[in-house]
């Protein structure tokens, strides 16, 4: 993070506020706020609300607890703008310079601190910058753009343009959609800046432009014929503001803008609704007493955009992806099939693979059984690797992808639902594999992709192309990550994990009956920091470092307590936890995998072998290939040694036929290779990034 633009954005800001910048140590926090339930008795009175910091570290080992702190708790039914105005003026002081002692080198040293991003969901950070949340204008998370779903979606003739493409290259390249004389007139492929929209109702007319007139927000004119889409700034929010304040206000009656004119105005413009109550409520308190001069509208965050701009409002992998993208996925895939009563039917066959892979217990795949009940982001995301092959062998058992009897809406339907896994799967992988995660041309491209896919599942599934992204934030938010990639470097260096792990320091000091006075939060706010330090304290006299060693006790592949127990897993059809080794290693050799088990210091391996297939079964674009488990070839090697050579992790999830209709599954000895970088095994037996189906978005009835 230190690396990314933002950061030496943050650096250059922060060197050029000092005296003697070559003799000042400059670090960058990040910011994450949230709810979350102490007891499920009562949530709406139970709900607390924390604010925390975290330092990062310039050794790459930001993994630590000791680098969060709470700095903020109370209820979430209260109002946290006040306090947030004050860790907003604190935050401006810590970018200052000043003296601090350091406990490493046992002097005192010049300081300077910035805030690099500020973390959280969508409705959070809703909350705290007072814009709109959804709503006509708020759809996107900064912009005010009014969305219109017949026009802002890809339409059929452009996705089959774009799709074409994949003939010659390996993703799709979107500047066919752009060339000369190429260009829709019936769609605005998902570019907000092109989605122009009629004026809201009763959008002012009239302003008073005079000298002691504030400069107009760009494009928000009273002159304006049609509503263009702005990426929003808090400088451009309070320009608005003001001019609307002074419309409010001006003296002329007949240019006055009454309250059902201030209202679509600053709607416009994507502000929430408090913060345009307050402006009313200021012009009435003017009109009627000329002489006052205070404004007391403004948002505090508005006015320090040196200090924490509105593009340092991160869209976060968790809530974004994983907890928002994912989980709508899910649910319309699984109204799908409760539409046709196969839903318990897939729930059965599933969690049979899903507890196997939960007994391995990976740090990388993490997982747990359906239906899906209090579910984290990291088993969503572990969810979200294997998703492609459960979904595809059960599909292709219960409803046939693919065939040509049944309905045409069936059908339609049915291959609908395989493009949009598919490239919800390619997409997520490209975001979070570490070799992907910044070809933001890539990433662009698969996120307009997976949107049409969703917009056309939609169309199908429910009858209306809107539904499924319309009413959902979060879709269209995915629309900020090639910008924001640019800026803060890939998404999956902001996993939200470690700042809301945090609540579990905090909830045990939440006594059942909890009280609600601010003393009592104050207390505990006091307590929880005291024992953080106490804990900080313990480290250091034992000779700990304040680093956890998370790479020791991390479990990247399960250990069977036997060869039989290997045997057995593979005979079944269960999937299996393996790994590949690194070049050079003895044993090595091309087309292997490997199996662990025996305890003790040393280790037993077995290879597994796989046959690589150009025409082998693909499932949702998850290719499935021939595997023979080489027991006779069982090498011994210390476990720490194996450990140590491991390149990747990979789990194989096995291709099962004929589920439906016997009582034990037929196993063809088939498995899909998922690895923990995100990379697959393809067809042709390399581990390679996921790519979008050929197969798939080639065929001519698919699209």
């Amino acid at each position: 993070i230190n690396g990314s633009a933002a950061g030496a954005e943050l650096l250059q800001r922060l060197r050029s506020g000092v005296s003697d910048p070559d003799n000042t140590a400059f670090g960058a926090v990040i910011l994450w706020s949230d709810g979350f339930c102490r007891t499920y008795v009562k949530q709406k009175d139970n709900s607390v609300w924390i604010l925390t910091l975290t330092f990062l570290n310039t050794d790459k080992k930001t993994k630590s607890s000791m680098h969060t702190y709470c700095i903020a708790i109370g209820k979430s039914s209260e109002d946290h703008t006040p306090v947030l105005e004050i860790i907003m003026k604190q935050l401006e002081g810590l970018q200052h310079e000043r003296t601090r002692y350091c406990g490493i080198t046992g002097t005192f040293i010049k300081t300077s601190f910035g805030v690099i991003a500020y973390s959280t969901d969508r409705i959070e950070r809703c909350f705290v910058m007072n814009t709109s949340q959804l709503g006509i204008f708020g759809q996107r998370s900064h912009w005010a753009c009014a969305i219109d779903p017949t026009t802002l979606p890809m339409c059929t003739r452009c996705f089959k343009r774009l799709m074409s493409t994949l003939q010659t290259s390996p993703f799709p390249l979107l500047e066919v959609l752009t060339e000369p004389g190429n260009v829709c007139q019936e769609c605005c492929q998902w570019d907000c800046d092109m989605a122009l929209g009629p004026l809201p109702e009763h959008y002012p007319t009239v302003s008073n432009d005079g000298d002691d007139s504030p400069t107009p927000p760009k494009n928000r004119t009273a002159d304006e014929t049609q509503h263009v889409p702005m990426l929003q700034t808090f400088q451009w929010l309070q320009r608005g503001l003001l001019y609307s304040f002074h419309n409010a206000t001006t003296s002329t009656r007949s240019q006055r803008w009454q309250r059902q004119n201030i209202n679509p105005y600053l709607k416009s413009m994507g502000m929430g609704g408090k913060v345009i109550d307050a402006v009313w409520e200021s012009a009435k308190h003017k009109n009627k007493y000329p002489n006052t001069a205070t404004i007391n509208f403004m948002p505090y965050l508005w006015t320090i955009g040196d200090v924490l701009p509105m593009e340092r409002f991160i869209n976060s992998p968790m809530h974004l992806l994983f907890h928002g993208v994912v989980d709508d996925v899910m649910k319309l895939v699984h109204k799908f099939m409760a539409k046709y009563k196969k839903l318990e039917t897939f729930e059965r066959f599933v969690n049979v693979h899903l507890l196997e892979i939960e007994m391995f217990r990976l740090d990388w795949c993490k997982l747990r059984k359906l239906p899906k009940a209090f579910w984290l982001a990291e088993d969503i995301l572990g969810f979200c690797r294997i998703m492609p092959c459960i979904y595809g062998i059960f599909f292709a058992n219960n409803f046939k992808f693919g065939r040509s009897s049944g309905s045409s809406r069936f059908v339609k339907s049915c291959n609908s639902v395989q493009l949009l896994l598919n490239s919800l799967h390619v997409m997520i992988s490209t975001l979070m594999n570490p070799r992907t995660s910044t070809d933001v041309k890539k990433i662009d491209s698969y996120i307009k992709v997976f949107l049409s896919c969703g917009h056309q599942a939609s169309k199908w599934i429910e009858g209306k192309g809107e539904s499924f992204w319309m009413d959902r934030g979060n879709h269209l938010s995915l629309l900020n990550l090639p910008a924001q990639i640019l800026r803060f470097g890939p998404v999956r260096w902001y996993w939200e994990g470690v700042s809301e792990a945090f609540i579990h320091d905090v909830k045990p000091h939440l006594i059942e009956s909890m009280r609600k006075s601010a003393t009592y939060f104050r207390d505990k706010l006091v307590l929880i920091y005291k024992l953080r330090c106490m804990a900080f304290i313990k480290l250091r006299m034992k000779g700990s470092t304040m680093e956890e060693d998370r790479t020791s006790r991390s479990k990247g592949f399960y250990r069977y307590a036997s060869l039989a127990e290997v045997e057995t897993s593979f005979q079944l059809g269960m999937p299996i936890s393996a790994f590949i080794f690194q070049d050079g290693f003895v044993p090595r050799e091309k087309c292997l995998v490997w199996v662990a088990f025996g305890r003790g210091v040393n280790t037993q391996l077995v290879p597994i072998q796989y046959s690589a297939d150009t025409n082998s079964v693909q499932l949702c674009g998850m290719p499935f290939m021939d595997c023979e488990l080489l027991s006779n070839n069982v090498y011994s090697e210390k476990f720490d040694t194996v450990k140590d050579k491991i390149s990747s992790y990979c789990v194989l999830l096995p291709h099962i036929i004929n589920h439906v209709n016997t009582e034990q599954p037929a196993f063809d000895r088939k498995y899909a290779f998922i690895y923990d970088d995100w990379d697959i095994l393809t067809s042709s037996g390399i581990k390679e990034e996921v790519l979008l189906s050929r197969q798939l978005f080639l065929a001519e009835d698919n699209i």
